[in-house]
């Protein structure tokens, strides 16, 4: 049986790859599926990313951005176990 959860990310991983074909595209795409606060939380993690490639600690970042130690932490995790995050950054 095939993994739903899997099938789903699958799936939007392919309408953000499409969406992708040229910046507005992918403007109207995110606009019309995330609302305001969903948009920041991916900033704020953007964010967190920047701060933590430059060598900033983990908790003057959580508290520079209001958001929990444990997110920061995640963060830092996917940091180390993705390194295309680090490289999509510097664009």
């Amino acid at each position: 049986m095939i993994n739903q959860t899997k099938l789903k990310k699958e799936e939007f991983i392919d309408i953000v790859r499409f969406a992708s074909k040229d910046r507005q595209s992918l403007c109207d795409f995110f606009e019309a599926v995330l609302s305001d606060a969903e948009f920041e939380t991916l900033s704020i993690r953007m964010e967190m990313f920047k701060r933590l490639t430059a060598g900033e600690g983990q908790r003057e970042i959580a508290k520079d951005l209001g958001a929990g130690i444990e997110t920061v932490n995640r963060a830092a995790k996917a940091l180390r176990d993705y390194p295309i995050i680090k490289k999509l950054i510097k664009l």
